[in-house]
């Protein structure tokens, strides 16, 4: 049988105890994001970039291949959902500086265009990479004016 000293337990519990303060956060590990989860965030970084350098907007992909060279980023694979192979849907008009609310509130600016198993990543503002079903995008909020292709 184990039986602590009163010596020892003080030294345990003062051990523990520093591992308590305010100070200390345990995170818990996480999975490494998926490819779409990738791509995804990299046209939210290019798409809220771009839209610094050029004081507005985006438009089309060709105002965002500045912001993917100084990147890094070359090809055009990172435009693509790796689940469907179909270029991401980016939705275009959204400036992300001036953003305000939270969760819902906060528009749609790229997303799969057919997905997996019902499912679509979806960048959501900036860096908000969800997993949405149909029903879910369509009741999803967008800039004003847009339509979705399906």
């Amino acid at each position: 049988m184990f039986v602590l000293s009163r010596a020892s337990a003080f030294v345990i519990l003062a051990l523990a105890a520093v591992g308590c303060g305010d100070g200390v956060r345990y995170v818990e590990p996480t999975t490494p994001p998926s490819e779409n989860q990738q791509r995804l965030n990299y046209i939210g970084d290019a798409y809220l970039r771009s839209t610094m350098r050029l004081n507005r907007a985006p438009k089309s992909v060709a105002e965002l291949a500045p912001t993917f060279n100084s990147l890094g980023l070359k090809g055009e694979d990172f435009l693509k959902s790796a689940d469907d192979g179909k270029p991401f849907e980016i939705v275009w008009g959204s400036d992300l500086r001036s953003l305000q609310g939270s969760g819902s509130d906060i528009p749609i600016v790229a997303f799969e265009r057919d997905g997996k198993d019902g499912k679509r990543h979806v960048l959501r503002g900036r860096s908000e990479v969800l997993l949405m079903s149909e029903s879910e995008l369509r009741s999803g909020k967008f800039p004003d004016g847009y339509k979705l292709p399906f």
